[in-house]
């Protein structure tokens, strides 16, 4: 889930090539992303948790 952090991280410059772009500002980027971050987040944990718990090793 490290790779969704890429898109709220100011510094990755594909992130400030899409937002410069769009002609969005940081700040309203932002507001956009972050409730959509921490859905992300959950969701992944609910997934992580499931596949933990029935023992699935991915072969």
């Amino acid at each position: 889930m490290v790779g969704l952090g890429n898109l709220i991280i100011p510094t990755l410059g594909a992130t400030m090539g899409a937002i410069a772009i769009a002609r969005a500002n940081f700040g309203s980027w932002i507001k956009f992303m972050i409730p959509l971050f921490i859905i992300w987040m959950v969701v992944g944990s609910i997934i992580l948790y499931y596949i933990s718990s029935i023992g699935w090793v991915g072969f």
